[in-house]
C-alpha cells in the first residue's frame, strides 16, 4: 500500500508531485471501493426576476397563495395571507411538472420541489445579494458580513479552484461580486465572459499561445515569490512569523494551484470544453449557453467542486436577443409584465439548458453510479418569488444528491410545501442551507441570521423531511 511517506520517497519531491497527491489518494480509495473517495459537488443556479410558485408547483396541487395575480410581479401582497396551505408532502411520481419546468420530467426521481421557505431576514430589492445564499441582510454596495452556503462548501471541499462563479449578464467582460462570499469581507467573484473564465481555468491548454505563455510566466513568478517570502520568514522572530503565515500561504496556494494545472494538462485537454464563437460573443444568450458548458467542464475535470451561476442580469440595460430562447425582451421589463407568459417561456428555456448540463454529468460514471449521485444542484431565484419581492418565499428545486449511489444523503423525488410565513411550522432558507450542509457532513445548529419574528425552534437544525 502506498503511504504518503513512501510516495514522497519514491517520487521526486516537487510542486507537481505534491499537487498530484490528492489525485493519487482518490485513485487508491476508488480501487478499494470507497465511495466517499468521490468528491461532493454543489451547483447553485440563480435566475433573476423571481421564481413564482405557479411556475414550479404541479398542477395537481392547488396552493392558497398561487391564484394571486402577477400584477407587477410583487409578492408583498402575500404578507398577510390568512389561508395557509399547511405542510404538504407528496411523491413527484404521482404529479406532473408544470410547463415551465416540464423538461425536468425525466429527472423527477432525483428531484425535489421545495416550497414555503421564507427569507425575511434578507433585504430583498431586485435581489437579495449575499443574503440569497447567506440568509442574512445584505444591501447593495456593502461587503459581505458572513459566508454564504456555497462559500462554506467551497472551503470544505476545495478543488484546484475553490469556487467558480459565473454571470450570464450584466456585462461581457471582467468580474463582479455581490452574491457569494467565503466570510466577512471575502467576496467570491463571478466571471461575465466565458472566454476569460476559460483562459483562467484552462490556461495551460488554451488555444491562444499568448495565454499559454502568460500562464507559464505566471507559474515561474509565483514559484519565485513563494520561495522568496518563505525564506524571509525564517529570518523573523516567532511572533512575527505567525503574522506572515497567511501571506506566505496565499502565494503557496497560487503556486500549487498552477502546479496542479500543469500536472493535469493532458487530462484537461481531453475533457475541457471546446471553445467556439459563443465564448467571446456579445450576445448574452450565447454567453449563457457557453457558461453551462464551462461549468460542466470544470466539474468533470475536477478543477472545482462548487459552482454558482447567475443566469441573467435583470438589468434594464440588457435584453434577451431571442437567438436561442426565441424571446426578444428586456431583462428587467420581463419581470414587470402582468402576463407571466414570457417569463414562463424564459424559464422553460433556462430549464432546457439545465437538462443538458445534467445529462453531461449523468454520462460520467463514478463507481456504480454517475457524477449526479455526488452532485447537488439547487435552482432558485435570488430575487425570491417575484421581481419586486418581500422575501416571503423562496421556491427551490434540488436535483441530484451527495454521498454516492449507495449512500445518498438526501431524500428525493418529492414535493414538499412548508406552511407560509407567519404560520406555525414555516421554515427559512437558512434551514434549507443548513440541511445541505448536514448532507455534506457539516453539522451546525443554524445557518445565517435568524428571523426575529419567527420561533427559534423553527430555524434550528436541518429539515428532517429532506434528509435520509
Amino acid at each position: 500500500m502506498i503511504t504518503r511517506r513512501s510516495f514522497l520517497n519514491q517520487a521526486a519531491v516537487s510542486s507537481t508531485s505534491l499537487a498530484l497527491w490528492p489525485f493519487m489518494q482518490q485513485m487508491q480509495a476508488r480501487a478499494a471501493g470507497k465511495t466517499d473517495a468521490f468528491p461532493k459537488r454543489f451547483v447553485f443556479v440563480m435566475r433573476s426576476n423571481g421564481l413564482y410558485p405557479t411556475m414550479v408547483t404541479p398542477p395537481e396541487i392547488e396552493l392558497a397563495r398561487a391564484p394571486q395575480k402577477f400584477d407587477g410581479r410583487g409578492s408583498g401582497k402575500n404578507a398577510g395571507l390568512k389561508d395557509d396551505d399547511g405542510f404538504i408532502e407528496k411523491s413527484l411520481t404521482d404529479l406532473t411538472l408544470p410547463e415551465p419546468i416540464r423538461a425536468l420530467e425525466p429527472f423527477k426521481a432525483q428531484m425535489n420541489v421545495v416550497m414555503g421557505l421564507s427569507g425575511r431576514m434578507c433585504y430583498v430589492n431586485h435581489g437579495a445579494r449575499y443574503g440569497a445564499l447567506g440568509a442574512y441582510r445584505s444591501q447593495k454596495g456593502k461587503a459581505p458580513k458572513a459566508p454564504t452556503v456555497d462559500g462554506v462548501l467551497a472551503e470544505a471541499f476545495p478543488g484546484v479552484f475553490a469556487h467558480l462563479g459565473l454571470a450570464g449578464g450584466g456585462k461581457n467582460s471582467g468580474t463582479s461580486d455581490g452574491l457569494s462570499a467565503f466570510g466577512p469581507k471575502r467576496s467570491a467573484g463571478y466571471y461575465h465572459s466565458p472566454l476569460e473564465a476559460y483562459n483562467n481555468l484552462f490556461s495551460v491548454i488554451a488555444d491562444d499561445a499568448a495565454v499559454r505563455k502568460q500562464a507559464g510566466v505566471r507559474g515561474d513568478v509565483l514559484e519565485f515569490m513563494a520561495g522568496d517570502v518563505s525564506r524571509f520568514r525564517k529570518t523573523l522572530p516567532g511572533h512575527e512569523r505567525d503574522k506572515l503565515d497567511e501571506y506566505v500561504g496565499a502565494f503557496e496556494a497560487m503556486r500549487d494551484r498552477h502546479a496542479s494545472l500543469l500536472a493535469q494538462r493532458d487530462r484537461l485537454a481531453r475533457r475541457a470544453p471546446k471553445v467556439d464563437e459563443r465564448y467571446g460573443a456579445d450576445d448574452m444568450e450565447l454567453r449563457m449557453e457557453a457558461h453551462w458548458d464551462l461549468a460542466a467542464g470544470a466539474l468533470i475535470t475536477g478543477l472545482t467542486n462548487v459552482v454558482a451561476y447567475r443566469l441573467d442580469s435583470g438589468f434594464s440595460g440588457e435584453s434577451f436577443s431571442g437567438t436561442l430562447s426565441g424571446l426578444s425582451v428586456n431583462c428587467h421589463g420581463i419581470g414587470h409584465q402582468a402576463d407571466p407568459t414570457n417569463d414562463n417561456k424564459m424559464l422553460a428555456w433556462q430549464t432546457q439548458n439545465l437538462v443538458k448540463f445534467i445529462e453531461k454529468l449523468s454520462n460520467v460514471k463514478e463507481g456504480d453510479g454517475t457524477m449526479m449521485d455526488n452532485t447537488l444542484i439547487v435552482f432558485f431565484s435570488h430575487y425570491s418569488d417575484a421581481h419586486h419581492s418581500g422575501g416571503y418565499e423562496f421556491p427551490m428545486l434540488t436535483l441530484g444528491n451527495v454521498g454516492g449511489s449507495d449512500q445518498p444523503q438526501l431524500r428525493t423525488g418529492r414535493f414538499v410545501n412548508y406552511p407560509y410565513y407567519t404560520h406555525a411550522g414555516n421554515k427559512t432558507i437558512g434551514t434549507m442551507y443548513n440541511t445541505i450542509l448536514h448532507a455534506a457532513g457539516i453539522e451546525q445548529p443554524t445557518f445565517g441570521e435568524l428571523d426575529v419574528n419567527m420561533p427559534e425552534k423553527d430555524q434550528t437544525g436541518p429539515l428532517p423531511e429532506l434528509l435520509v
